[in-house]
């Protein structure tokens, strides 16, 4: 799943759009009306609605072995259909960020 890496984000972010798209959540499960933990988050979309859980994220290494981490994550709700999922601080800061302008990368290597 694509993820955009974001330093000016304090939360690692999936949007509506993947959430659907990826993990196959059902569309009437990101209904915030629905959710009794949601949370309000402001960001440079705008303020949005979402809610904190834990996920398992894969890293692949150049070898082509995942890694997996574990680490927290804030779902958005329906209304964040069509923004960016974002890697933000909470899980950056394991990583040591390498980028290479001329080819457009970011490396992330484990601290």
């Amino acid at each position: 799943m694509p993820f955009i890496v974001d330093t000016g984000a304090a939360f690692t972010f999936l949007s509506a759009t993947d959430a659907m798209r990826y993990l196959n959540v059902p569309r009437a499960g990101l209904d915030s009306n629905n959710w009794t933990d949601a949370i309000s988050v402001d960001g440079m979309g705008g303020k949005l609605r979402g809610r904190s859980t834990s996920a398992l994220y894969g890293f692949r290494h150049g070898d082509r072995v995942v890694e997996s981490i574990p680490g927290p994550m804030l779902v958005g709700d329906i209304n964040s259909d069509g923004l960016p999922s974002l890697l933000g601080w909470d899980l950056l800061k394991y990583f040591r960020l390498d980028i290479h302008g001329g080819n457009q990368t970011i490396v992330l290597h484990r601290m």
